[in-house]
């Protein structure tokens, strides 16, 4: 056959209980291995117990169908007694009446999930019976290629984010200290105006704290300054037309009218 068996890691461990019919060369238990099960012989319905390695919340049924129209996935919690399963997978076509007509899609791969199950609620369930029919073409077996299970992982819950705005920490909102002087702990000495870098009071590192002395030498810089009269600007003489004058010759006077 050219069916491709996928591999069943990942999965739910599988182990058949039972069927209704099987071939001696194709038997149920295959489909623990993820080979195919078929009948023995024409068969209109046929019928696979499946049990599973755990309780599980199902997610979906995979499987790969093997000449059957139609299936049927019931599921329960205490065994296989017609009144204790549910349905968890309504009775579903597997292939057209034109392709059960022609002999041909006999091995197409349907995927069952939460959308198409029955069953909602994520209730946990051991037992699975798997029922295939095929009702209008009496010549043919029926049966699975492989069949898998999955089931929903547990998924930690994480808090939603916060929407409470943080406050920011004193730390950030503080000046940052002043770096440390290289060549030892202290005060940075700053020079000043009017002093000496060889002054007596250097080495006194209150005397640049209080800076009296800085002060007092800064105001005799001013006091000096103050001292010296800047230069006198004088005006540059301007004739009666409009014209400066020209430098060394007297400003000339405007004509007068003696009366008669």
């Amino acid at each position: 056959s050219s069916v491709r068996y996928p591999p069943i890691q990942g999965m739910v461990n599988l182990k058949v209980v039972g069927c209704s019919s099987e071939a001696l060369e194709l038997p149920a238990k295959n489909l623990e291995k993820g080979k195919p099960w078929e009948t023995n012989g024409v068969r209109e319905r046929a019928t696979v117990d499946i049990m599973l390695a755990q309780e599980s919340c199902l997610k979906s049924v995979e499987i790969c169908n093997r000449g059957a129209g139609f299936i049927e996935i019931l599921v329960g919690r205490q065994g296989f007694n017609e009144g204790s399963m549910h349905v968890l997978l309504p009775t579903t076509s597997l292939m057209s009446l034109l392709e059960i007509k022609d002999g041909v899609g006999r091995d197409k791969v349907r995927l069952f999930d939460t959308k198409l199950m029955k069953i909602k609620d994520q209730q946990r369930w051991k037992y699975m019976r798997v029922i295939l029919t095929q009702q209008f073409n009496p010549r043919t077996s029926i049966g699975l290629s492989w069949i898998q299970v999955r089931a929903l992982g547990e998924k930690a819950q994480t808090p939603p984010p916060s929407t409470t705005p943080t406050k920011p920490r004193l730390s950030s909102l503080s000046p940052s200290p002043p770096p440390a002087n290289r060549g030892g702990g202290g005060v940075p000495k700053v020079p000043l105006l009017g002093l000496d870098d060889d002054s007596e009071d250097d080495d006194d590192p209150l005397m640049h704290l209080s800076g009296t002395k800085n002060i007092q030498a800064l105001q005799r810089q001013a006091s000096t300054f103050g001292s010296k009269a800047l230069p006198e600007k004088k005006p540059v003489g301007v004739g009666f037309d409009g014209f400066p004058a020209a430098k060394g010759k007297p400003k000339p006077k405007p004509a007068t009218l003696k009366r008669s």
